[in-house]
């Protein structure tokens, strides 16, 4: 055993020397990354909090050291921007260097002027795998980690103290480039498992450098082509939804980092942000295929045989897998342009399909031999060449009608549980000629389980099938789940369904937050503490905007009766034709009391539809000036 593991050593150190030019290159590139923007951002935030500290001097502007210090910071700030591009860069130079450590290390897979010499080392074969593996690793992965240690070790380095910048906005910055950068290493390390396993089946020096790349951009466009397949026509299927797309950092590179690019648009604010790697749904299929790659590519080297060297692919089947793949790629591309989203083929028109279809066979028959030639078939057997390419597509036109027809195999049913989500919005609303007076919601965010689970228990009772219906009855959800992606659904229901939902919807705080719009209805319950540092400057009929006066009335105030008149709300009352509403209009400015740090806008203008039956608002607003005529 000690014998085994010393071989180990000896040909584990003997693979880094051979590559150590390539991670001397590797650390180059990470130096110029994470290291170089964290040091120009030091020298930045430096100059800005001496050039803050001369701001209570009178004409600070034009005193020499002002003058020297604006101009050092212009110059860093350049700099700074271009170091941020030379980071993305790097970071991409870094990204492909993993593919350049595997295809060096593993060179006696396909090199057939190296695999004898390779081959006559006195290795075992496993000595040989998981030393060229590990020393991959360690010049690709090492260099890396070792730019976000000293990046991480910069940010401390930042002078907390001085920066005009909250230093929670600056934590919570660090907290989402710390989850990214660690996010990129596990794309790195699942691209290096993708590119072994199909260099494990390719003999030659071309397959090898082509098929890798071409199997890392395949595979997330296949995923994505058949979720587009799954929800094209999927009734209920939202606009806005994206949670089946979250399953695409599951397996591949790519799609992990769109996937995580996804989250980070939807999270809308950086303390919002939670990396999909990190959720057990993405993180541990993504650890099972990344693992999966590996154990592969092992076995396939184990049985593969060294006299296939200098053969297109020393497996017979990778011939016919490569091209399926590629082919299917375009198939499923020409099916979602083809198929309505309404799910009704027969809506499709033969004038509308002859011609795609057309191009589609020959764009698929022209890259079928292209790649029939790369495998080195050539045109011997032209006939079994033409049975193999119509079999494809026949199969690849069978699998996107299956996936087409499947009512998005249980998607259109889809109800996430009440433990997955962070918030939900519900929008109810009435279309057409026929409105009848009934209650609307315009969009109401929800955040309590309680108010969550309730709205859950609604979607599961209506129907998730297409009924044909005229569309003037609308319930839309939204659910933003702890993962960052966003599941929507939108159903057209009958009268008696949309005034059920809305009976276990509609609570007085839901219409509130309705009525108050989402920043001051958010302000209203879940920040009441902040809520007393705005104050109502200006109150106006919208009907009538001579009709302003000026006022200084505490939003709490406003907030306080309004949630007094909502204590009555009911489907009945808001339905009952007996009362009138009136537009009103109110300018807000944020006044601090509290000590709360000032909002990014302290400046707000908000409206209300104001009911005949809320008497304290009504009462409330005379008092301070308003005139409030519901009888126009």
């Amino acid at each position: 055993m000690k014998g085994n593991f010393s071989k180990f050593g000896a040909y584990y150190r003997y693979k880094l020397r051979s590559m150590r030019t390539l991670t001397i290159l590797n650390s180059i590139f990470a130096l110029l990354s994470y290291p170089l923007v964290m040091t120009l951002m030091i020298f930045g935030t430096n100059l800005s909090v001496k050039m803050e500290a001369m701001y209570e001097i009178e004409n600070y502007h034009k005193l020499p050291e002002y003058i020297d210090l604006k101009a050092s910071a212009g110059m860093v700030q350049s700099l700074a921007e271009a170091a941020v591009v030379i980071c993305f860069l790097m970071l991409a130079a870094m990204f492909l260097m993993n593919y350049v450590f595997i295809s060096k290390a593993f060179r006696w897979l396909y090199k057939k002027s190296v695999v004898d010499m390779d081959y006559s080392l006195p290795v075992s074969d496993d000595t040989r795998f998981f030393g060229d593996l590990l020393a991959s690793l360690t010049g690709s992965l090492v260099p890396h980690l070792g730019a976000i240690a000293v990046g991480g070790g910069l940010y401390w380095l930042l002078p907390f103290e001085g920066m005009k910048a909250p230093s929670d906005e600056v934590a919570a910055l660090f907290g989402v480039l710390l989850q990214l950068v660690f996010t990129g290493v596990a794309a790195c390390v699942m691209f290096m498992g993708i590119c072994l396993l199909v260099m494990s089946c390719c003999g030659r020096v071309v397959e090898s450098r082509i098929m890798p790349f071409v199997a890392n951009a395949v595979i997330p466009i296949i995923h994505v082509i058949c979720i587009i397949n799954l929800t094209q026509g999927l009734y209920g299927y939202g606009y806005n939804s994206d949670y089946e797309y979250m399953s695409i950092g599951t397996t591949s590179p790519l799609g992990l980092l769109f996937a995580t690019m996804l989250a980070l648009v939807n999270a809308g604010y950086l303390e919002d942000f939670f990396v999909p790697m990190l959720r057990p749904e993405i993180m541990i299929p993504l650890i099972i295929i990344t693992v999966g790659c590996f154990v592969g590519a092992y076995l396939l080297i184990r049985f593969r045989r060294a006299e296939r060297v200098g053969s297109p692919y020393v497996y017979s089947g990778f011939k016919l897998v490569m091209p399926s793949v590629v082919i299917f790629s375009i198939v499923a591309l020409f099916a979602v342009a083809l198929l309505p989203s309404s799910g009704k083929i027969g809506e499709l028109r033969a004038s509308d399909v002859v011609g795609p279809i057309a191009a589609m066979v020959i764009i698929t028959f022209i890259i079928y031999l292209i790649m029939e030639l790369i495998s080195g078939r050539g045109f011997a057997k032209f006939h079994r060449t033409i049975g193999r390419y119509a079999l494809t597509v026949a199969v690849s036109v069978g699998v996107c009608l299956m996936l087409y027809f499947s009512q998005g195999m249980g998607f259109a049913s889809l109800v996430p549980d009440v433990d997955d989500v962070d918030s939900a919005e519900i929008q109810m609303y009435v279309l057409g000629d026929d409105y009848d007076g009934c209650p609307e919601i315009q969009g109401v965010e929800m955040v309590s389980d309680e108010d969550i689970s309730r709205l859950i228990e609604v979607h599961e009772s209506l129907p998730k099938k297409d009924r044909n219906l005229r569309g003037e009855y609308n319930f839309n959800v939204e659910y933003r789940l702890y993962g960052g992606s966003i599941i929507h659904r939108e159903y057209s229901v009958t009268r008696e369904e949309y005034i059920a939902a809305m009976n276990r919807i509609l609570t007085p705080e839901v219409f509130l937050r309705d009525q108050l719009g989402r920043y001051i209805g958010t302000l209203a319950y879940d920040n009441t503490d902040r809520l007393k540092d705005y104050r109502i400057t200006y109150i106006r009929r919208v009907d009538d905007m001579k009709a302003e006066i000026e006022a200084d009335l505490p939003m709490e105030d406003l907030v306080a009766a309004l949630k007094k008149d909502a204590e009555m709300v009911s489907v009945d009352l808001l339905n009952s034709k007996e009362y009138e509403n009136i537009r009103m209009g109110f300018d807000v400015v944020y006044k601090p009391v509290s000590g709360n740090d000032t909002p990014r806008d302290p400046y707000l203008m908000t409206y209300i539809d104001l009911w005949e039956w809320q008497e304290n608002t009504i009462e409330l607003l005379e008092q301070n000036g308003a005139e409030i005529l519901l009888d126009y």
